[in-house]
């Protein structure tokens, strides 16, 4: 009976452990089947091979990096999930050593089979940060690809190496008929910075390309080729294109040719603005106060306001206004407000008293409320006395804005004319705006202080004064 009750309970315990494996071996499968949706979607293509390559380091599927080689060898495979690859294989950082030994033999396949610029950068990037020399041979192919920044990686990593490897295919570059590899010769010696690869840049300033001679001239200022100086020089006035003249000027600069520098003396003058523009910033970067009057005399020529306004700030920074010439005709002619109004604090600042008459004329007769301001500042940083009756006629005209009013009134303090203060009384009088009155009380009272002060004291203490009741 006993026996028979132990069996019935065994059978029973066997049959319900047959139904949970059986339960847990389906809920396995479903779950593998899941899984395997991830190494399905691999052997896709477009986004949904995207996703799968980036679950493999989010889901932690390091069984399905084997698969990862031939997807990234492959020509048809998309170029962003190359990218993808790539970015997988540095999210492991060391770990990928173990994981996929070969990886590094993949990049380099990738780099040399690959054209795709955001996969290679990817690639250069590693190659440049850990100056890994088995990537010399591939990197120095990119140094003809079509894209500037993947050249540009390819320089700096032929740059970090320091190998002497690499001199013979940037001389390579100028020994072919291409006109883009000499263009490209010379892009490389920015980066590649070795006097052997530089002997044939002075010929390139003859070529016919103005690109290219452009590039020469910015070699010789990366160089600093002392010989070719004389020709940067005479390219800035002589070479028929304004570019390559706008890289030698900048180029004159650049190197801090201060016994060259005369040159610029006619490049301020160039029919070209950008030219005129590039001569002014070198005449600023030399600091050489004696160049003020030749770009006064280009202000004076100038029609265009974005290089006056960059004149006039040139002679700010100089500190001298080079006779003035170009800051009147700019003040009394120049379409643009700001420029006007600039030009007006350059007069005052640099004290180029023969503006005077010119300041007044434009607090008289310019429309604009900016300038007039400026106008006034200068007149009162001047002291300039001749200017007061100009100054209070506007005090006094009633379609002078409140703004000039309070500037004028602060004018006439730095002027400190005392014979204003019966007039500033008589206005104080009539005025209506209470500030303004309260501003002109104020310059009086200062005035009579100055000039008629009392050997008294009005200032009674309250305990001196008694009061008597009524």
């Amino acid at each position: 009976m006993v026996s028979t009750r132990l069996f019935i309970s065994f059978l029973f315990a066997s049959t319900l452990f047959i139904q949970c494996a059986g339960i847990a071996t389906k809920e396995t499968k479903a779950e593998t089947e899941k899984k395997d949706l991830v190494k399905q979607d691999l052997f896709r293509s477009g986004h949904a091979r995207r996703v799968a390559v980036f679950r493999i380091q989010h889901d932690n599927r390091e069984d399905l990096l084997a698969y990862l080689p031939a997807i990234l060898r492959a020509e048809d495979t998309e170029s962003e999930t190359k990218a993808f690859i790539v970015q997988v294989y540095f999210s492991y950082g060391k770990r990928l050593d173990t994981l996929l030994p070969d990886w590094q033999d993949d990049l380099l396949y990738v780099v040399g089979h690959n054209t795709d610029p955001s996969t290679l950068h990817l690639i250069l990037e590693y190659a440049l940060q850990t100056k890994d020399k088995r990537f010399f041979y591939p990197i120095t192919e990119l140094i003809r690809h079509r894209n500037m920044d993947t050249r540009t990686l390819a320089y700096r990593y032929l740059a970090s190496l320091k190998d002497d490897r690499a001199i013979p295919y940037i001389l390579e570059l100028t020994n072919t008929n291409s006109d883009i590899d000499k263009y490209y010769y010379l892009e490389a010696m920015r980066y590649v910075k070795d006097e052997r690869t530089a002997y044939k840049v002075t010929s390139l300033l003859q070529h016919h390309s103005h690109a290219i001679r452009s590039a020469a001239i910015q070699a010789i200022a990366s160089f600093h080729l002392e010989d070719a100086y004389r020709h940067v020089v005479k390219i800035a006035t002589a070479d028929r294109n304004y570019e390559v003249r706008k890289y030698a000027i900048r180029a004159i600069a650049k190197l801090n040719l201060k016994r060259r520098s005369y040159i610029l003396k006619k490049t301020i003058l160039n029919k070209h603005p950008e030219v005129r523009e590039e001569s002014t910033k070198a005449i600023i970067s030399f600091r050489k106060a004696s160049f003020a009057r030749y770009i006064s005399q280009a202000l004076a020529k100038e029609t265009e306001s974005d290089l006056k306004m960059l004149m006039v700030e040139a002679m700010l920074k100089l500190g001298k206004h080079g006779g003035s010439k170009g800051l009147i005709k700019t003040l009394g002619g120049e379409k643009s407000i700001e420029v006007r109004a600039r030009a007006a604090f350059a007069i005052g600042r640099l004290r180029a008293k023969r503006a005077i008459p010119q300041l007044i004329s434009s607090l008289k007769n310019d429309r604009m409320e900016e300038v007039k301001i400026s106008v006034a500042d200068s007149l009162g940083f001047l002291k300039e006395k001749s200017a007061v009756p100009s100054i209070l006629d506007s005090l006094n005209n009633e379609h002078e804005t409140l703004n000039l009013k309070l500037q004028l009134v602060s004018t006439l303090d730095q002027i400190d004319e005392p014979k204003v203060m019966p007039i500033i009384f008589d206005l104080i009088e009539v005025e209506q705006i209470k500030s303004l009155r309260k501003s002109m009380k104020q310059l009086l009272r200062s005035m009579l202080y100055r000039y008629y002060k009392p050997n008294y004291s009005l200032a009674i203490k309250a305990e001196q004064v008694s009061v008597v009741s009524p």
